[in-house]
């Protein structure tokens, strides 16, 4: 995992909680990395979820809650990066182009970095079947940037979430438009 998105993670708390909780967050971390939270740095793939679980203490909000939350926030990170990929115009051609144009563009600067599985289905002209695939088991931050995705176009669009029970890693989520 890159350290950006532990500093965005920071970040969202200062916004969210203010500067006191986010200091807090940090002084009651036990990861060795703190010093680390800018640019692109490789860190344990684990600090996010321990500071979403200090964080869920902290503040008596749901480690859920603030990692679909923190999704919302780290979007406006996303979604402005310079990158090459052409801009899309509608929220289903942005979620197919994610993994072959985000992604790939990402990977070639920082061939080091692990994406989550990401997989996009047309069902049909107005649904869109999405699966977010991880060993960090971050579907909630997965639904934060599709929920931030449907925002950002302003498109009528409902979203269903469905967990595999045989599989943690894996969460299902079904777009249609209404």
């Amino acid at each position: 995992m890159q350290s950006f998105l532990v500093k965005e993670f920071v970040d969202y708390a200062s916004e969210r909680f203010g500067v006191t909780v986010a200091e807090r967050l940090l002084a009651n971390s036990p990861l060795d990395s703190r010093e680390r939270f800018s640019g692109w740095k490789y860190i344990h793939p684990e600090e996010l979820s321990i500071l979403a679980d200090i964080l869920a203490r902290e503040t008596g909000v749901s480690r859920a809650e603030l990692l679909v939350d923190y999704g919302r926030f780290m979007f406006r990170t996303l979604v402005n990066l310079p990158l090459l990929h052409p801009p899309c115009e509608d929220l289903f051609a942005y979620l197919e182009s994610i993994e072959g144009g985000l992604c790939a563009e990402l990977d070639a600067l920082f061939p080091h970095l692990e994406f989550p599985g990401l997989g996009c289905r047309r069902l049909d002209d107005n649904t869109l079947e999405f699966v977010y695939s991880s060993r960090r088991e971050l579907g909630d931050l997965a639904e934060g940037l599709l929920r931030a995705s449907v925002n950002h176009f302003d498109e009528p669009v409902s979203i269903e979430r469905f967990n595999d029970p045989q599989d943690p890693k894996r969460v299902r989520f079904l777009l249609t438009r209404v």
